[in-house]
């Protein structure tokens, strides 16, 4: 069944501002290098009192991060981000099955399991969340391995943390990936891979699948119904498709590329045809704007992690397409102040992409050297417009100059041709 029907006027004569490929170029609403622009549809916006809750795989854990400095917000917990790190679908709907309690909660501590002779680990979760307010500071603190208790007590605060839907209006998923391992014991699907520990100590206890897009409309029409139920009539859901690829796979049928670009496709296919059923669900293009944009502005040393350059530049852009005009007039704090998003646009839009990337870096800790950089940056940037104005200027005068010149051709070649008319005419008649 078509996903949308127009008529051929419609469809054809609508006259979209982005129906057409970007160039290279940049030229047209849309632009693809070095940073791509893509065009995001405002049906959802975040409003004037609504409460927004992320969830999803790092890529939403980096935009959870950048967003209170662009909100102007604080933070509700010093808990380290990546320790609500969902990379699959249905482990995200896992866990807003606990958080309403459509499923047992004590489900929630059948992932503690033994990781070596002398950890354990929570393969519902991922690194463990403790009361240490060091460790949103200190990598080194983060850990996925722990005792059994420790665990125990982790998942604890991590239920706690997802209660906190229930009060939420705008809902933020962003999925990850499309293969997962499955529990036969519990009948679940994990978040996280079994250790090789794990695997020996319980042999035939969880199996690896790939999953279709079937299973990921059926986790979508189950997560809308509980929070229709739930977060009332007025909830928005906003989805992503991570742009962070496999590091491995565990598909027979390829490798990690082709494994990756299947489970982006489903997943991005499935968005779509989810989005045309309801209107309160939207789709921001993350996933689009990452894979088009030249490396070099995107990915971090492993090449499997966005930078936080690039993270806070989608923020600032999620920024301009995802609030409402009354809440960007009400606080101009929020405009951009991290990324300069209007100077990448203006680089962009010049050619003048080698100056791009200062323009992309944030470093907290080196506001004034960033300051300073920016500052020359500036300069140069204003000498290079008036040198591009004086151009145009200039090229628009002798353009001028060129069109007067073409119609006084225009206008002799006229006359003589009349002439030349007048003088044949004249001597056909005198032959008659």
């Amino acid at each position: 069944m078509a996903l949308v029907k127009l008529d051929a006027e419609e469809a054809m004569f609508a006259r979209s501002k982005v129906r057409k490929w970007p160039s290279i170029a940049g030229t047209g609403n849309e632009n693809l290098r070095p940073i791509t622009r893509a065009y995001y549809n405002p049906r959802i916006r975040i409003e004037k009192g609504d409460t927004v809750f992320t969830m999803g795989s790092c890529f939403a854990r980096q935009l959870e991060d950048t967003g209170p400095k662009w909100l102007g917000l604080k933070k509700t917990s010093h808990f380290n981000s990546r320790s609500q790190n969902k990379y699959n679908l249905h482990s995200v709907l896992n866990q807003i099955r606990w958080a309403y309690g459509t499923d047992d909660i004590e489900k929630s501590f059948s992932g503690i399991l033994p990781y070596s002779p002398d950890t354990y680990t929570d393969f519902h979760g991922h690194t463990m969340v403790t009361e240490d307010p060091r460790e949103e500071r200190d990598e080194s603190l983060w850990s996925t391995q722990g005792t059994e208790a420790e665990q125990i007590a982790s998942r604890g605060r991590v239920n706690g943390i997802f209660e906190k839907m229930k009060d939420a209006n705008f809902m933020v998923i962003t999925l990850g990936m499309a293969e997962v391992w499955y529990d036969r014991e519990t009948e679940l699907v994990l978040n996280e891979t079994p250790a090789a520990y794990t695997l020996a100590k319980f042999p035939k206890r969880f199996e690896f699948q790939q999953i279709d897009f079937n299973e990921i409309m059926d986790c979508f029409d189950e997560i809308y119904d509980i929070f229709s139920a739930n977060n009332g009539p007025d909830f928005k859901l906003l989805l992503t498709v991570s742009p962070i690829p496999y590091t491995s796979t565990f598909s027979p049928n390829g490798g990690a590329i082709t494994g990756n670009c299947y489970s982006k496709s489903v997943q991005r296919a499935a968005v779509e045809t989810f989005m045309a059923r309801h209107d309160n669900v939207g789709y921001f293009p993350s996933y689009e704007m990452a894979i088009h944009s030249d490396n070099q502005y995107v990915w971090d040393h492993d090449f499997i992690h966005v930078t936080a350059d690039f993270a806070a530049y989608l923020m600032a852009y999620a920024q301009n397409a995802l609030l409402s005009e009354e809440l960007l007039e009400e606080h101009p704090e929020i405009s951009p102040n991290l990324v300069d998003l209007r100077m990448v646009d203006l680089l962009q839009e010049m050619g003048l992409k080698e100056m791009i990337k200062p323009y992309l870096k944030y470093n907290p800790v080196k506001d004034k050297e960033f300051a300073k950089i920016k500052e020359e940056y500036d300069d140069q940037f204003q000498t290079l417009k008036v040198q591009v104005i004086e151009e145009t200027q200039k090229m628009i005068l002798e353009k001028d100059q060129m069109i007067a010149d073409l119609m006084r051709d225009r206008d002799r070649i006229a006359d003589e041709k009349n002439t030349l008319f007048m003088e044949k005419l004249k001597l056909e008649m005198g032959e008659v």
